[in-house]
């Protein structure tokens, strides 16, 4: 059986999306973003906002790889 041609012109266009996302283990529970992105910037409003979303008093581990945007100095 041989393919068709489509009757039209078709968008071959994308854009990425990013997620970020950190997750308890133990409970499932998580924390997500999805960001345009992957930079620095991007990786420190997720931090921020990973922060913020914690109880007071409540400590994270995070175990991330080596990726350019996961530190900076």
């Amino acid at each position: 059986m041989r393919g068709q041609r489509p009757r039209g012109l078709c968008d071959q266009r994308y854009d990425w999306t990013y997620l970020y996302a950190a997750v308890r283990p133990a409970t499932g529970e998580g924390f997500a973003l999805v960001l345009p992105m992957v930079s620095i910037r991007a990786m420190n409003l997720f931090l921020k906002r990973f922060a913020d979303s914690l109880a007071p008093g409540v400590h994270a581990v995070l175990v991330l790889d080596q990726a350019g945007w996961h530190g900076s100095r």
